[in-house]
């Protein structure tokens, strides 16, 4: 089942959507919570699609430890380990097919290291970028996809986010916009699928085409969701 969207400009996320830094991520993580004595799995639940600080200062605020220190090494593995990062499918070509001023990226990762992992899988660097030093909260709080929408030139109404993590959805939900979900890495069981236009495994599940002056057309492959029902 197919379902065209018409947005005025797409705010992606990243991790999940455009590339999938699962393996290196994990292992960030995992590393973290052997230092401090936390358990791995219930740490990465906890910070999937959200901005690393916030996780920590939450952890932080139950188990005490340096969060400075923490928080310091953390940000530079993550800027200079990406084994095991891959491109999620479709999303060269889907960027591709996009108007430069017409998308835009917003992440809670740090904007600099985004650049970097986009450069080195050779895919297109967004005019627009919002990452955690941009905004003062990060998702589920809508801010970040408001700020993108504002610096695009779009009314964050007229925009389609596509996230894969349940923080994302709420933040774009919340900011008023349209939400594209792709099951990429969170399971369809655990989105709030009451918050989604559209439901699709990957990028390569959506076709994008546009007449200069009006909307882009955002053609997407459907799952169904429960009952017939697809995720209109």
């Amino acid at each position: 089942m197919h379902r065209i969207l018409r947005p005025d400009a797409i705010l992606f996320d990243f991790d999940g959507v455009i590339v999938n830094t699962l393996i290196p991520n994990r292992r960030h993580w995992e590393e973290f919570a052997e230092r401090i004595g936390e358990d791995p799995k219930t740490i990465f639940t906890r910070a999937w699609g959200r901005r690393t600080r916030d996780v920590m200062d939450e952890i932080a605020a139950k188990r005490p430890f340096d969060l400075e220190v923490e928080f310091a090494h953390f940000e530079k593995v993550s800027r200079e380990d990406f084994a095991g990062m891959v491109k999620v499918p479709g999303a060269r070509q889907l960027l591709q097919a996009l108007p430069p001023d017409r998308w835009g990226i917003v992440t809670g990762g740090d904007p600099d290291t985004t650049r970097a992992m986009l450069a080195q899988l050779a895919l297109p660097i967004p005019k627009v970028l919002i990452g955690n030093r941009d905004v003062s909260h990060g998702k589920p709080n809508p801010e970040g996809y408001l700020t993108g929408a504002e610096r695009l030139g779009v009314h964050p109404r007229a925009a389609l986010v596509i996230e894969d993590a349940s923080a994302g959805i709420e933040a774009g939900h919340g900011a008023g916009a349209k939400v594209l979900a792709l099951l990429t890495t969170t399971r369809q069981a655990d989105l709030p699928l009451e918050h989604v236009a559209a439901l699709a495994r990957d990028l390569s599940y959506v076709e994008s085409s546009f007449v200069s002056g009006g909307p882009l057309n955002i053609d997407v492959q459907c799952i169904e969701i429960g009952n017939g029902l697809s995720a209109f």
